[in-house]
């Protein structure tokens, strides 16, 4: 088959990220209509999705996707805000929930009241956990310290972060103080609380059925995010939903695979609970764990493109995939033939998910060149990718 192009998203995932340099520096009392009774519980969590193409409201990042939970200003059923219609159809499996009694808190679910992420990014996963309630920092995270700074003495050499809101400590010999710059967290702006956070190590767990067996978060695989309310940022949309413990794994997830998440009991709200399950959502209905499901493994780009035209001394031919791919499956995977047929010789080495051809001489001028690589590639957990199939013609001598 022809291989199907799409642009991946790019713009909201450096938001995101943005946002874990300036996480210490919100004031996390300023602005919030949180519940801080009782212990925690996960009120949503949401995915990157580069296939969805909700545009229900005005503040709904079309590729952050909620897959948990509900919210009364999201509605993932086809649904015009101008008019107030929803004509309830929804990509099968999934169904529009109808039963709500509002057109503004429609979602497209699966099994009851449980919306889903079909098509979470997999390569650079960005996981973002909403809390119902201002959680204890120190539970999990870290402080860059003021030993980072340029000119500055008495870094240890495991690298200068801090458990402690106030006490940069670990980075010298003694507590926070005027006199002692090393011993304070990293504040460059001067707004009196760190610069840089990132998560502590166990706070987290993710797992991707059998082919990602249960896996703790690594520090720094993502930041807290302590202030926020039911109300979208004006500037990163529901990507500044908080209290948020934003989860950034260093490591790819399998494609087409249910994965699940949960808060472990090390983090605590500030009476010191941990999370329990949503006591608002039905079991059974919001189908207890919480899952989303990766994207597929295929192209997302080729050099040639389908239907270009390319020089006779074409350097390589490239495809590019949207996760890294197994080298031993991809290595035997790529034929270019001609427009007779005959095979053209040449080597493919594979780096992460660009596979690359590279002819052994010369292309013949005006020809067409079909390049296909068989659907026995896989990633780097051993599930299929599509196949893939593109031509291209040289220049005319």
């Amino acid at each position: 088959m022809k291989v199907r192009l799409r642009a991946r998203y790019g713009l909201l995932a450096g938001m995101v990220a943005l946002a874990s340099l300036g996480g210490g520096c919100i004031d996390e009392n300023t602005g919030t209509s949180l519940d801080p009774e009782g212990p925690p519980y996960i009120l949503q969590v949401f995915v990157l999705d580069p296939t969805s193409e909700d545009a229900s409201s005005p503040f709904v990042f079309p590729e952050l996707v909620l897959t948990y939970g509900v919210h009364r200003n999201i509605n993932v059923c086809p649904f015009n805000v101008m008019t107030g219609e929803n004509d309830g159809a929804c990509e099968a499996p999934l169904t529009c929930d109808t039963t709500s009694g509002s057109p503004t808190f429609r979602h497209c679910v699966m099994g009851g009241k449980q919306p889903i992420s079909t098509h979470a990014v997999a390569s650079t996963p960005v996981i973002r956990i909403v809390s119902k309630e201002l959680l204890d920092g120190a539970t999990l995270e870290q402080f860059a310290c003021g030993c980072r700074a340029a000119g500055a003495t008495g870094c240890p050499a495991n690298g200068a972060w801090s458990t402690s809101f106030d006490d940069c400590s670990v980075c010298g010999d003694a507590a926070a103080s005027a006199a002692n710059e090393s011993g304070q967290c990293l504040d460059v702006n001067a707004d009196g609380v760190p610069d840089l956070t990132q998560l502590n190590a166990g706070v987290v767990e993710l797992a991707c059925g059998t082919r990602l067996p249960a896996r703790l978060n690594l520090p720094g695989e993502g930041y807290y995010y302590p202030s926020g309310n039911q109300f979208p940022s004006s500037t990163l949309g529901w990507g500044g939903l908080g209290p948020a413990i934003v989860h950034m794994p260093s490591i790819e997830l399998p494609t087409n695979t249910d994965c699940t998440i949960r808060v472990l009991d090390v983090v605590k709200d500030k009476d010191g609970n941990s999370f329990v399950p949503n006591p608002n959502h039905d079991a059974l209905a919001m189908g207890g764990a919480i899952t989303f499901h990766t994207e597929g493994c295929e192209a997302v780009e080729t050099a040639p493109a389908d239907g270009d035209e390319a020089p006779v001394d074409l350097a390589s031919i490239d495809i590019i995939l949207n996760v890294s791919v197994d080298e031993a499956t991809a290595a035997t995977a790529v034929t270019v033939t001609d427009s007779a047929g005959n095979p053209v010789e040449g080597e493919v080495t594979v780096d992460g998910g660009a596979i690359s051809f590279t002819p052994a001489a010369e292309l013949a001028p005006g020809e067409e060149y079909t390049v296909t690589v068989a659907d026995t590639v896989t990633d780097s957990y051993g599930v299929a990718c599509g196949g893939v199939e593109f031509t291209f013609t040289t220049e005319a001598a």
